[in-house]
């Protein structure tokens, strides 16, 4: 059963030299099933990743956490979910498949810290970063089969997924703008006739040229996205569009589309 607590924190209080990490910021607000309940510990934001106590956490979302200080490891149980993972480490095991994380768990005064999107995914919960509001939402998973036949943007979980995962190591740590442009070209590509028909494939598609070469690196599968990544994944599949039918990005002018440059952000040439 998950208790349903909120926490809130003041990122100020832990922007001290004692602790070593998190900046100077505005209250993160991190919800749980729509409540909340003040924490003893405070989340914090560290190289764009929200960062949680992970046994307040885990405990809210009813999971068992163990610790072995000899390995410093950490395991988080819950119902049939099992997760492990280790202080330092960029992999963890869930249910035994290793996945790959860009920022590791943190030690810190004998607490553990983990971002908080890493923490819920690990046990079945999904995730939405809404950086308006600096405000994280963790609810159970949806299920794609029972969304309204009305609704003008369905998606799937795996949906959102592939695109935050393109999104991210196509962008790395770019603007918002650049993040739901990449997100954008993918998706006009899956309405165009000229590509695959899913995301899945738009990002895998190797014709002429491989179209994503980042989607073709071992670590890109099992890869988790950064809470920014998806919530611009999330609102391009959603209908936000800011590169209007673009079917293209590049580094660099291409020679031969020079009459179909839309836009450049980020130093990047968006074309139709």
């Amino acid at each position: 059963m998950v208790k349903r607590i909120v926490l809130v924190g003041l990122v100020l209080l832990l922007g001290t030299p004692a602790m070593g990490y998190g900046s100077v910021h505005e209250p993160v607000e991190i919800q749980v099933m729509g409540e909340t309940l003040i924490a003893e510990n405070a989340p914090f934001i560290e190289n764009d990743r929200v960062y949680v106590l992970v046994r307040e956490v885990s405990e809210a979302l009813g999971a068992r956490v163990d610790w072995v200080g000899e390995t410093k490891e950490i395991t988080l149980v819950r119902e049939d979910r099992v997760a492990a993972f280790n202080i330092g480490s960029f992999t963890a095991a869930v249910d035994k498949e290793v996945r790959t994380m860009d920022a590791t768990p943190l030690l810190i005064e004998e607490r553990t810290y983990l971002p908080v999107r890493y923490l819920a995914e690990f046990l079945d919960f999904q995730v939405q970063w809404l950086a308006d509001e600096r405000l994280v939402k963790i609810e159970l998973p949806e299920n794609p089969d029972s969304k309204e036949a009305g609704e003008a943007h369905p998606y799937s979980k795996e949906d959102l997924l592939w695109l935050s995962r393109i999104v991210q190591v196509e962008t790395g740590g770019a603007s918002e703008d650049m993040m739901l442009g990449v997100a954008n070209v993918v998706l006009n590509r899956v309405k165009s006739p000229l590509f695959p028909d899913t995301i899945h494939d738009v990002i895998f598609q190797v014709d002429v040229h491989t179209q994503f070469p980042p989607a073709h690196k071992a670590s890109f599968t099992s890869l988790i996205p950064g809470e920014l990544a998806i919530e611009m994944s999330r609102r391009a599949l959603e209908g936000e569009n800011n590169v209007e039918t673009c079917l293209y990005f590049n580094n660099s002018p291409f020679r031969t589309k020079a009459d179909d440059l839309y836009q450049i952000i980020d130093g990047e040439y968006f074309y139709y």
